[in-house]
Order: structure tokens, then C-alpha cells, then sequence
């Protein structure tokens, strides 16, 4: 009899220790969710502003980061230019020279008054080219601009001559 109170007793003294460690992890559980909850709140309390985000090391590895995708993309910008500028030397170089040549076409043949008879040519009005000096005359004493030789009223001397310039009229 004694034997099986003594069986009884300690099969509930194994239930109880179970129960006790059972109990023991819910309230570590229970403390573990509360300092969770106070810490919440202590972070509520303090400002956005002022909360703790990200540590040191991290925001030092995220600008190292940044520093090298910035280099990066400028090397990489740098590689475009020069590959622009390359391929615009190579493929604009025949198309500069006739372009050239066409402006310098244009001009000499709006100053020379003359210039070829085909292409258009010859529905043109050819008028004589006379140069600056004929019209106007520059004095740089006084600065002023005054009407040139040619652009004055001519008088025909004797033989049918410019007096002024001893040219024939």
C-alpha cells in the first residue's frame, strides 16, 4: 500500500515538474511579448525624427554603395560620348567636306555675280559685283562713313572723261 502511494506520489511529482516547466517558458513568452509591446512604446514616444532607423556600419555601407554605382554610371556615360564622338568623326567626315564645299559654292557664286551657266544658272539675274569701296568710304579720323568715288555725280571733262578719276565715263 505504501508502495503505490509512493508510485502515485511520484508519478504526480513528474506531472507537476512538467507542468512547472511549462509554465516557466509561457512566462518567458509572456515577458519576452511585454518588453516587445514597451519598447513599442517607448519608440511611439520618441519622434520619427529621432528614432533610431539603421546604424552606423549600415548607412556606411549603403553610401559606399552609392559612391561606386555613381562612379560606375559616370565611366559608363564617359564610354557613350567617346563612342558618339567616334562614330560621328567617322561617318560625318565625307558629308562635312561636301557640305563645306557646297557653302563655299554658295558664297562665291552670291559675290562673284558670275559663276556656271548649268544647274539653274541660267535663269539667274547676272548683275556686276562692284566692290565696297566703289559706294561707300570709310575716314578714321572722324570715324564716318561717306559716300565713295564711284557714287558721286560725275563730271565728264573735255575728252568724255571722269574728271575725278581719269577713268572714260
Amino acid at each position: 500500500m505504501l508502495r503505490e502511494e509512493i508510485l502515485s506520489l511520484n508519478l504526480s511529482r513528474t506531472k507537476l515538474r512538467e507542468r512547472v516547466s511549462e509554465v516557466e517558458e509561457e512566462l518567458k513568452k509572456v515577458k519576452e511579448a511585454n518588453e516587445a509591446r514597451q519598447e513599442a512604446d517607448e519608440e511611439s514616444d520618441v519622434p520619427l525624427a529621432q528614432r533610431k532607423r539603421f546604424t552606423r556600419v549600415e548607412m556606411a555601407r549603403v553610401l559606399m554603395e552609392r559612391n561606386q554605382y555613381k562612379e560606375r554610371f559616370m565611366e559608363l556615360q564617359e564610354a557613350v560620348r567617346w563612342t558618339e564622338m567616334l562614330r560621328a568623326s567617322k561617318s560625318d567626315t565625307p558629308f562635312e567636306k561636301q557640305h563645306n564645299k557646297s557653302i563655299w559654292r554658295f558664297f562665291s557664286n552670291l559675290f562673284s555675280g558670275g559663276g556656271s551657266a548649268g544647274a539653274g544658272g541660267a535663269d539667274r539675274i547676272h548683275r556686276p559685283v562692284m566692290p565696297a569701296s566703289y559706294h561707300l568710304r570709310y575716314q578714321p579720323g572722324t570715324g564716318r562713313v561717306a559716300p565713295g568715288v564711284k557714287a558721286l555725280p560725275r563730271i565728264a571733262g573735255p575728252g568724255g572723261e571722269d574728271i575725278e578719276t581719269g577713268t572714260e565715263l
